[in-house]
């Protein structure tokens, strides 16, 4: 007897001579399916205390870079240039929103619910997308913002009141000190944001490896249906502000995700490679023309210098984001076809549909006619009036 009461495994000989080794194999294949379940169980773990250490630093970080766009929209709100106000608003929204992410993360990791685990890797996805496209736009803009300033200062120097906050001792707001004051807050919020890229993509690698690659698919497929859906809204009500082409060209992007969407579902669902290969072309004619039209509206708000440019911002935006979504989307339908490949294959031979060919004399009759006795029926080849 074992330590413990229980009986070790023998090598007694079977009734054919051979070595009973299939007792220990059982055993040892046990034993190694439940150290499996054991390292999953402690990667779990240490994920779900990854999540609730990064979210607790982010909803500080959250606060942080919400007070930073009051501040900021606060600071220069009589200056007239929209860029400000556009990164003002852009930190202040994306900090409440951080804040509020932060809160369902430490729920979903704590209570380990799938749902609010899609949710939290859903949202996470947005807000990644939406700080490093508003990085690469504030790095653009950066220089534009500065020749601006330059070329329209006497204009904007009779509207600013901050000479009292900001100016030198003749309280007087020059155009050098306006020039600091902007590289100032355009470098603290690319350290901030830069900060958060990091700690955020440490989450997100957590939460993927807590919920799995299937459900990830499934879940990114589902919410390409919803940015579809989104899109057309937006083409919708943006239809006479922006161009034609570029309206029209959204419609047929937010088209081709709803298909593409579905059609992945269905190839996921009952592994057909058909749609999955349908989902991937349409998926792919969709990102190259969400990125002409990412293309396409940047360079519109670029040159023509538009009175009011949130419409096209909207659409860049979503754009974007849409397109590195779908990018993002692509990546892990191809992960998870290569490692369910096998079973695809399997899926198509069993519903394949056999051929059978035969010649008149191997044809089976109807039956119980002119059949004698002892006498095998004979194959009949299917006729397509057999199912008429």
């Amino acid at each position: 007897m074992a330590r413990g009461g229980a009986a070790a495994p023998s090598s007694t000989r079977g009734p054919g001579g051979g070595s009973g080794t299939r007792v220990v194999s059982i055993a040892e294949s046990t034993s190694a399916r439940r150290a499996r379940a054991q390292n999953v169980e402690c990667c779990c773990c240490l994920a779900a205390n990854t999540i609730v250490a990064i979210s607790a630093f982010t909803f500080l970080l959250g606060s942080a870079v919400c007070l930073l766009g009051v501040f900021l929209q606060n600071s220069t709100k009589d200056w007239g240039v929209a860029s400000i106000d556009v990164f003002g608003w852009i930190c202040m929204v994306s900090g409440g929103f951080l804040t509020g992410l932060s809160l369902l993360g430490i729920f979903a990791a704590r209570s380990g619910s799938t749902p609010m685990l899609f949710l939290y890797f859903l949202l996470l996805l947005l807000l990644l997308a939406t700080m490093v496209l508003a990085s690469i736009y504030g790095f653009f803009e950066n220089e534009r913002l500065t020749e601006y300033l330059g070329d329209n200062w006497d204009a904007i120097e009779a509207n600013v009141g901050l000479g009292s906050v900001v100016g030198g001792d003749d309280d007087h707001l020059s155009l050098d000190e306006a020039l600091e004051l902007v590289r100032t807050y355009f470098l603290a919020l690319a350290a901030v944001v830069t900060v958060a890229i990091g700690v955020l993509a440490t989450a997100f690698v957590a939460v993927m490896r807590m919920l799995g690659v299937k459900a990830i698919v499934t879940c990114l497929l589902l919410m390409l249906g919803f940015f579809g859906a989104g899109e057309a809204a937006i083409a919708y009500e943006t239809l006479r502000e922006v161009p034609r082409a570029t309206s029209w060209l959204l419609f047929g992007c937010a088209g081709t995700q709803l298909i593409g969407a579905v059609s992945g579902v269905c190839g996921f669902r009952w592994l057909n490679r058909e749609c999955l290969c349908a989902c991937v072309l349409v998926m792919l004619a969709a990102t190259c023309a969400l990125g002409y039209v990412a293309t396409a509206t940047y360079l519109w708000l670029r040159d023509t210098q538009p009175a009011k440019p949130e419409n096209l911002l909207l659409i860049f935006a979503i754009s974007a984001v849409a397109d590195a979504y779908m990018i993002l989307t692509l990546l892990f339908i191809t992960v998870f076809y290569c490692r369910r490949r096998k079973a695809f294959e399997a899926s198509e031979r069993t519903n394949e549909m056999r051929e059978e060919f035969s010649d008149y004399g191997t044809r089976d009759r109807p039956a119980n006619r002119g059949r004698r006795r002892g006498n095998k029926p004979r194959h009949r080849e299917y006729m397509p009036s057999d199912s008429l």
